[in-house]
Parts: structure tokens; C-alpha cells; sequence
């Protein structure tokens, strides 16, 4: 990773400490963190601003400092993603080619981050409780893209998440 790439990150995952909030989501509907399937992190399809396409990539850090948690990602893109062949349900069908963008191009994708461990497309824990998503912030420019996913509260140790406390009975 060049010295700029490492800059811009760590530019963008500061940016998302000071600005991004918490708030109170299916694999090409949302973006996160997969670390129990395969260890990288996505984007999917039908979120705003991406490319006809879901990306997904293994360079991303996950930040806990206090409480918090944050999931920083960085995709390296194609200067030009075309929408695949049309079929019945595949993502992508309602979407045009993607063009990279020359300017950058921010984007908030509403309760469409999923905390590291939850199960992709329904959004939960293993155990079945609805996992806290929070806003996917990205930005997109040329052939590259940040994603940035904050929680004030870390949802990873919530009843039910992967090594958090139990399910009540």
C-alpha cells in the first residue's frame, strides 16, 4: 500500500471518529466487515454511489478505542465496472455502468453496516438476535473507495455476538 494510500485511510477512518455517529440491513443491501466468512469486508450492489457489483476486499482494520468500534475499509476498483448481463434477481438489474468518479464522490448508506461476525444477508448473531447496524459512510474517487462503519458502543459485545455474553434464557 503506497504512503498516500495509508495517508487518505487514515484520513478517512479520523474523519469518521469525529463525525460519524451510532445509529440503529442482506449481503448485496449492506456493507461490513465478514470476518467469520472468508475475512474481508464489502459493499454491496444495491447501496448508493458503488459500482453494479458486489466489491469486497482483506485490506481493512478494525478499530476498538474505549468503548467504540470502528471498521475502516479501503477497495482498490476498475476505472470502468459495466452491469453484468441482465437475469431475473440479479443485483445490479436496475443499475447502469459505473464510471469512476474524478471527483470524490461521498456517500451514507442509512443502517447498512453490519458489526464484524454478524451473518450476512439477515443481519444477525450467530445465536439469532438481530445484530445494531450503523450507517456505511464511503467515499469513492477515481479507482479507489473508503468505507468507514462507527459505533459509539461496540455491538461486538452484545448478547448473542461472537464471544459476548450469552442469550438470556
Amino acid at each position: 500500500m503506497s504512503k498516500l494510500t495509508k495517508v487518505l485511510l487514515t484520513l478517512f477512518a479520523a474523519f469518521a471518529l469525529l463525525v460519524a455517529g451510532a445509529a440503529p440491513a442482506l449481503a448485496d443491501h449492506n456493507a461490513g466487515a465478514d470476518l467469520d466468512e472468508g475475512g474481508d469486508c464489502y459493499y454491496g450492489t444495491l447501496l448508493p454511489g458503488g459500482p453494479p457489483v458486489d466489491i469486497s476486499t482483506t485490506r481493512y482494520k478494525v478499530i476498538r478505542s474505549g468503548s467504540s468500534l470502528l471498521v475502516a475499509c479501503y477497495f482498490s476498483l476498475p476505472s470502468f465496472i459495466p452491469v453484468p448481463d441482465p437475469c431475473d434477481g440479479c443485483p445490479g438489474d436496475n443499475e447502469g455502468d459505473w464510471t469512476a468518479p474524478t471527483r470524490p464522490n461521498f456517500v451514507v448508506a442509512e443502517n447498512s453496516c453490519l458489526p464484524p461476525g454478524a451473518q450476512s444477508p439477515g443481519g444477525d448473531w450467530p445465536g439469532g438476535d438481530g445484530a445494531r447496524t450503523t450507517d456505511a459512510k464511503a467515499v469513492f474517487y477515481r479507482t479507489h473507495a473508503v468505507l468507514t462503519c462507527y459505533w459509539a458502543d461496540d455491538p461486538t459485545d452484545d448478547p448473542g455476538a461472537p464471544g459476548g455474553p450469552p442469550l438470556a434464557d
